[in-house]
């Protein structure tokens, strides 16, 4: 804990590191006498006061910090409804699914890229299918075309309609049908196709400032005719929604 923070405060530049302006330690479980003398001493070294110190509620349920809370997921077979989570290189936002973890019938599955999730016959026992943000959509996308899930994906989509597969973030670049990268600036591939179950495409611009985009879009979800959902985007990629793709 006291090597994260003042890690996080010498790696800061001095612009950020001056708008900093306390510490509030959360999650802290055992006798608070014993971290007083780290408390005073990381003051020193970070030039900064800890204004508190806030101990450990399992029933808050606040977000884990990263990634390797996914692999805490206890799958359950006997709950109603099984949610495949796709677990792609490079994920983030890890965090979106953790509601489903208090809906009392619904059952998460981590599935990794080289799992298959389809039987001989096309059948899979997922009742949904979620690909979560991830930090580079293009590897992401080879990734899971190099192992097979994709075409699988694809497979879901044809034989079972009825099987919601929803994309976060990234994973909602995955299901377009090309992701332009002129400028490589996610891979080595440039340009890579999608996986084709929404009529988008989506095209990354270059690094600088400038280029960033907020926006807000709006879409219809197939084999829903009356629903539609609006999405806010903060993002240095441009996604175009065309004409809905006909069965």
């Amino acid at each position: 804990m006291f090597a994260s923070i003042a890690g996080t405060f010498s790696l800061l530049d001095d612009y950020d590191r001056s708008r900093l302006k306390a510490v509030i330690i959360n999650k802290f479980s055992g006798n608070l006498d014993i971290l007083m003398p780290g408390i005073e001493k990381i003051e020193k070294i970070i030039d900064a006061p800890i204004l508190g110190v806030l101990p450990c509620d399992h029933d808050l349920h606040l977000p884990e910090e990263d990634s390797t809370s996914l692999f805490e997921h206890k799958f359950d077979s006997n709950k109603d409804i099984a949610i495949g989570v796709m677990h792609l290189p490079k994920i983030a936002n890890f965090t979106d699914i953790d509601p489903f973890e208090f809906e009392k019938d619904v059952g998460l599955k981590l599935i990794d890229i080289n799992e298959n999730i389809v039987d001989e016959n096309g059948n899979t026992t997922l009742d949904a299918i979620i690909l979560p943000g991830i930090r580079n959509t293009t590897e992401a996308m080879i990734s899971i075309e190099n192992s097979g899930l994709a075409n699988q994906i694809r497979e879901i989509a044809n034989n079972n309609p009825n099987i919601p597969i929803v994309g976060l973030c990234g994973g909602y670049q995955l299901l377009g049908k090309k992701i332009y990268d002129e400028d490589k600036k996610e891979s080595s591939e440039g340009s890579v196709d999608g996986l084709g179950l929404l009529n988008i495409e989506t095209y990354f611009k270059n690094n600088s400032s400038e280029d960033k985009i907020v926006e807000q879009s709006e879409a219809i979800i197939p084999n829903h005719a009356e629903s539609s959902m609006k999405n806010n985007d903060v993002n240095i990629s441009l996604i175009f929604f065309h004409q809905l793709l006909e069965k």
